[in-house]
């Protein structure tokens, strides 16, 4: 749905700075989430620049509110989810979290630890009676190596394709070929799609 829709850079740029505004947010720290430039965060900022597509889908996640609206369109801010679909989203979430720890060996207590959270908070993710906000669940997703999607079960990939283009052997890549990257993942999701379908 996100991809019928042109990107307003103007309000795209004032929309984000409102709300790293409200979150208390630095070009530095977006950029160190996004795992972005601070300076690519600041053309952001300023309409110099826009984002991909799936950049503004990561902004619109971790900010928990709608892609549309956040590339300048006239929509509600945020997304209105059915429950019962968010229940069995956080049911499946909490399977797979449970999951991915115990084979990695360590108890709910240890996982609590290094998040530095309440053993009882973790244990509500794993029962999926809550969900853990966006710096935890990246900070899950690194301690058990996997990526937010596989741990969201959007896919059954374990390692984000990210990680495979940002760590080929230690070569900076130009904005032209990190787009040819991003175009062939969408190609390679598409495919995976028709073959489920």
């Amino acid at each position: 749905m996100v991809e019928k829709f042109k990107v307003n850079k103007k309000i795209f740029s004032e929309r984000l700075k409102q709300l790293m505004e409200e979150q208390k947010e630095t070009t530095y720290t977006l950029g160190e989430l996004l795992h972005l430039s601070a300076a690519t965060i600041s053309r952001y900022t300023t309409g110099e620049m826009s984002p991909k597509i799936t950049t503004i889908q990561v902004l619109a996640n971790h900010y928990n509110i709608n892609p549309v609206w956040l590339m300048g369109h006239d929509v509600p801010k945020y997304l209105e989810v059915e429950h019962k679909d968010t229940e069995l989203e956080l049911i499946a979430f909490g399977k797979r979290l449970k999951s991915i720890r115990e084979e990695s060996g360590y108890t709910k207590k240890e996982v609590a630890n290094i998040l530095n959270i309440d053993t009882s908070t973790y244990g509500k993710y794993e029962l999926g009676k809550c969900e853990p906000d966006y710096s935890i669940l990246t900070k899950i997703a690194e301690i058990f190596n996997v990526s937010t999607d596989y741990l969201l079960c959007r896919t059954d990939i374990r390692q984000p394709i990210e990680t495979i283009a940002a760590h080929h052997d230690g070569e900076d890549w130009t904005e032209e070929e990190l787009e040819e990257i991003e175009r062939f993942k969408e190609f390679v999701r598409m495919k995976r799609q028709q073959k489920n379908n």
